[in-house]
């Protein structure tokens, strides 16, 4: 198994050099902001309003699963598009004809969109 892995790590190194290590790390990262951002906060909203409306009481553990998949359902769908362009940034088997070639996320987004 290791073997394999030294094996993709030279090939990607004669092949692309260090720019291989870079590939989709602008849509990841992005992807990572949006849905970590959207997933946090808009839990953190949810359950603001419903422990005010409560008078300060804390919520019961369902009403936080409740808020937790709804949360992280938001993060879904505002973190899919990012991840749209960061699958064909990283794929390097991928075939020529099918290789997108973006230049950044927001390429990647510009295009797919």
């Amino acid at each position: 198994m290791a073997d394999h892995g030294m094996q993709i790590t030279k090939t990607m190194l004669q092949n692309e050099a260090i720019k291989a290590y870079h590939k989709g790390l602008s849509a990841g990262l992005l992807r990572q902001a949006t849905y970590t951002t959207t997933r946090l906060g808009s839990f953190k909203v949810l359950t603001n309003k419903v422990v005010a409306a409560n008078d300060g009481k804390p919520l019961p553990l369902y009403q936080k699963a409740l808020y937790g998949v709804i949360a992280g359902a938001s993060g879904v769908i505002v973190g899919s598009p990012p991840d749209s362009s960061l699958i064909p940034m990283q794929a390097a088997t991928l075939p020529a004809a099918r290789c997108q070639n973006y230049k950044n996320a927001f390429h990647g987004l510009y295009c797919c969109g």
